[in-house]
């Protein structure tokens, strides 16, 4: 595994098994008895061992004596790399109940502060458009009075960089209460948001406490958000492509 992490990053149980000639049932049972969750997470925290241990610095993004063209090719390579560890990180089986969840909520919940919440607008914006039952509120406080009125038939996702936004947190305790089915879109790593999540997608950990306005965890978030918005539309694709044409 260490030696072929690119083949086993991009690899489901059933594929590896097969090119390593044992059951995928195996594969399952090495993961745990090495100290993973299973083969899942052994995935994610190999991805995580791939990216950089420490967080692109300030100085690394943008210097004073940066041409114009400098900062293009910055900007085009720190992008690339989010969207490929992006994709390292992403969990199949995170994804697939995640949006059937999604598919068969009664109302979806999206909540978020600062450039967060921007990600949770775009959600929003997007699940409209196939006439989907969506909150998601520039009031904080309003947004609460709606997820006071949710059911077990509801979801809510949440999305938070540092995984420790208060505002969020406390819908998701709210939420708990409620047996609603959580998602928690976040930094890679054990935190109090990913703790209460039932389910979790890792984004990587790119940022210092002096950020640029959250580039790199935005532009993350954004495709978790695209993945999602993909799955749902699939799900009952002539009636969705209907409405986008509407709308």
């Amino acid at each position: 595994i260490l030696e072929n992490r690119d083949f086993v990053l991009n690899s489901s149980v059933q594929d590896l098994a097969k090119k390593i000639g044992v059951s995928a049932a195996a594969i399952v049972r090495f993961s745990k008895k090495v100290g993973f969750k299973g083969f899942s997470n052994l995935k994610m925290l190999l991805a995580q061992d791939k990216s950089p241990q420490e967080p692109i610095v300030f100085d690394a993004i943008i210097q004073e004596s940066d041409s114009l063209d400098t900062l293009m090719d910055k900007a085009r390579l720190s992008n690339l790399n989010t969207t490929d560890l992006t994709y390292k990180l992403l969990d199949r089986d995170t994804y697939d109940e995640t949006v059937s969840r999604l598919i068969k909520a009664r109302r979806i919940y999206l909540t978020g502060i600062g450039a967060s919440h921007l990600v949770a607008t775009d959600m929003f914006q997007k699940l409209v458009r196939i006439d989907q039952e969506v909150v998601c509120m520039d009031d904080y406080n309003l947004f609460l009075s709606a997820l006071a009125n949710a059911t077990e038939d509801d979801v809510l996702i949440g999305f938070s960089y540092s995984g420790a936004t208060p505002e969020v947190l406390f819908a998701f305790d709210m939420a708990s209460d409620k047996k609603m089915f959580t998602c928690a879109v976040t930094q890679i790593g054990d935190h109090e948001l990913s703790k209460k999540a039932d389910k979790v997608f890792a984004i990587p950990r790119e940022e210092t406490e002096l950020r640029l306005g959250s580039i790199s965890s935005r532009y993350a978030m954004l495709h978790i958000v695209d993945l999602l918005y993909y799955g749902i539309v699939r799900d009952d694709f002539d009636r969705n492509r209907e409405r986008l044409e509407n709308t």
